[in-house]
């Protein structure tokens, strides 16, 4: 099994060690591992879209921006795997993905697919949620520098930066081609 390997340095404040036990993990495995470390916004989606062989499946290690970035780069017919380092992983937990990187690369080798359909919005898949609105201009608002210190507090901080900001917004939501 080839399984490409994005790691964040930026998700969680860096979890190097974690990424080496895990690597080391799907190794012992038997699994041929590529690494890849992300150099900001964006440069996951790109890096894949310009491999010409991803693998079997590319694993995202990072948070759910991580997660996201892999998933808008990944080739059709290689499998998604997340390896959750990020502030708060939240489709690692809605997922029940073990935290331990032992366990993480077990099921990256050995673990059960679970086919899913992505959503798309403005051209970009997503898998879980989307927001429009405040919960939006929060996360979107949230200081990387501040979230790296910090971790959680910087999305409270978001918070009320952005509570002046929220009024009433008009949407045109489309769904499977239907306004």
């Amino acid at each position: 099994m080839k399984v490409t390997v994005i790691y964040n340095p930026a998700a969680g404040g860096g979890r190097e060690a974690l990424l080496y036990r895990f690597v080391a993990e799907l190794e012992r495995l038997g699994a041929t591992v590529c690494q890849y470390h992300t150099k900001g916004p964006h440069d996951a989606t790109d890096y894949l879209k310009g491999l010409a062989d991803q693998g079997d499946c590319v694993v995202a290690v990072g948070g759910d921006g991580t997660t996201n970035e892999v998933l808008n780069g990944l080739a059709a017919g290689v499998a998604l795997g997340v390896f959750a380092t990020g502030t708060a992983n939240v489709l690692a937990k809605e997922l029940e993905l073990p935290k331990k990187p032992e366990q993480a690369a077990q099921v990256v080798v050995q673990g059960k697919s679970v086919s899913v359909t992505p959503a798309r919005l403005n051209g970009r898949r997503f898998l879980m949620m989307c927001g429009v609105g405040y919960d939006a201009w929060v996360v979107n608002g949230v200081n990387l520098g501040i979230k790296e210190r910090f971790g959680k507090l910087a999305y409270v901080q978001s918070m009320l930066g952005q509570i002046g900001r929220y009024g009433q917004s008009h949407y045109r939501v489309e769904v499977d081609g239907r306004p």
